[in-house]
């Protein structure tokens, strides 16, 4: 009777012992699944976050070098809706300036920081800043008739804009 008795309590013990520790191995397993998932997803939508910010800033950055080397151009080819192209050219600039305050904003919610100062504010905008002062420079005295033509203005401004094509990559 007690090796019955024995064996019923055995498998009873077994049977609730085992599912209480298959339960517990099981949860601790799925726990653990559970939040390297999170992570993983985490991950993911930062990866995400960086790659079309990078995007943004990259056609922003060209669609604005784009139009300084169309101002240029004109400049150098002395064309008749310069005017149209200058408007254009401010918009283009008007734009990034802009801009550049959300990039930088979104660059440091994302850890950030050194690259939005360091590269982006000093280094692209820097250069920006420089060939549009240079253009700039060319357009007023051009305008006041001190000089009629100088390619080595443009050919600094360009040389700028090479810069910070550079410095992108």
């Amino acid at each position: 009777m007690l090796t019955i008795f024995n064996t019923i309590i055995g498998v009873i013990l077994t049977g609730i012992l085992g599912s209480y520790l298959t339960n517990k191995i099981t949860f601790l397993f799925q726990n653990r699944s559970n939040i390297n998932n999170i992570k993983i997803k985490k991950a993911e939508e930062q990866i995400k976050a960086i790659s079309d910010l990078s995007l943004y800033i990259h056609k922003s950055s060209s669609s604005r070098r784009f139009a300084m080397l169309n101002l240029i151009n004109a400049l150098a080819d002395d064309v008749c809706n310069l005017d149209e192209i200058r408007q254009e050219y401010r918009k283009k600039v008007k734009k990034w300036n802009i801009d550049l305050g959300s990039y930088n904003i979104e660059l440091n919610a994302l850890g950030f920081f050194n690259l939005a100062r360091d590269r982006l504010e000093n280094k692209v905008h820097e250069n920006f800043v420089m060939a549009h002062n240079c253009l700039n420079s060319y357009i007023i005295n051009k305008d006041k008739g001190v000089i009629k033509s100088d390619p080595k203005q443009l050919e600094k401004s360009n040389e700028f804009l090479n810069n910070v094509v550079k410095e992108k990559n």
